[in-house]
């Protein structure tokens, strides 16, 4: 989104590209109702034509590294490119807690194109169980779709009520009320403490002592001809995608770069916006990270 408002506002004014990695930038709230069924996936794509009809140019290829005393960024494919203002717009990716068994098949998060076509090849082959943990926006949309796909749905979290950070208790129950009305496993006040599995996850171990067995599920073949008997998708925030500039003197702090009131960061003619990003709040002064 950075990287197309920017587009909007400068590609005609300067020579200008956006650099993206992925296939399409996705519109990634609306993706539960893609596996739904009520909206077709390419509603989820945001058209190049965004950024192409503004006058930038597109980029297909992923920074590797960048060189900020020569102002060069090394691409995957097409190797060195120039610049003269550079704008770090990464954005952020899907928190998965180091737990043991997270790198487990079968453990996932839920954000991007890859992400909404592994479950539904997951969907389509069979999948019977899945485990959403995080009962924000994303976590509730989610498991809703999967368990009118016909899924045996688990929604947990930690809060003691659903979407903690949008809603106060009274909403909160309303919705709590719907989703078990809807026959989805609703399990607050509860921390997965680990994942146990071998090749894929077969046993969620939760802090208050239960385990949710997905062994108990047939297997399902799905993308990439992985073979999992239940899933389980992380949609606990997320945190910023900074891995090209590591080792740099770029300096940021955990939830983002650094950045000044102009969206400077402390190497001239770098800028940093969007998720990527921490900076002080205007109203609060507290630190905050880009993410809407």
């Amino acid at each position: 989104l950075a990287g197309i408002t920017l587009a909007k506002r400068l590609g005609k004014k300067m020579k200008m590209a956006v650099i993206r990695l992925e296939d399409y930038s996705m519109i990634y709230c609306a993706m539960p109702y893609v596996i739904e069924n009520l909206i077709e996936k390419p509603k989820c794509f945001k058209s190049d034509s965004l950024v192409t009809d503004a006058g930038a140019d597109l980029i297909r290829d992923e920074a590797v590294t960048v060189d900020f005393d020569t102002k060069k960024l090394v691409l995957k494919n097409a190797g060195e490119i120039n610049y003269n203002k550079l704008v770090i717009a990464t954005g952020a990716r899907p928190f998965i807690p180091k737990i043991s068994g997270a790198d487990l098949d079968g453990v996932m998060g839920f954000k991007t194109q890859h992400d909404l076509e592994k479950i539904m090849a997951f969907v389509e082959n069979g999948l019977k169980k899945a485990v959403i943990v995080g009962a924000g926006a994303i976590g509730i949309e989610l498991a809703q779709a999967l368990k009118q796909k016909g899924l045996d749905v688990s929604l947990v979290d930690m809060a003691p009520h659903v979407l903690p950070n949008l809603v106060g208790i009274e909403f909160a129950r309303k919705a709590e009320e719907e989703l078990i009305r809807n026959n989805i496993d609703l399990l607050l006040n509860t921390k997965v403490e680990k994942l146990v599995g071998k090749n894929f996850v077969h046993e969620v171990h939760l802090d208050t002592g239960e385990i949710i067995y997905l062994s108990d599920y047939a297997p399902c073949v799905g993308y990439d001809n992985a073979i999992i008997k239940g899933l389980v998708v992380f949609a606990t925030g997320v945190i910023p995608e900074l891995d090209f500039i590591t080792d740099t003197p770029l300096k940021a702090g955990k939830q983002g770069i650094l950045v000044n009131e102009y969206m400077e960061t402390n190497i001239e003619d770098v800028y940093a916006v969007g998720d990527c990003v921490q900076f002080h709040s205007f109203i609060t002064g507290n630190i905050l990270g880009g993410k809407l």
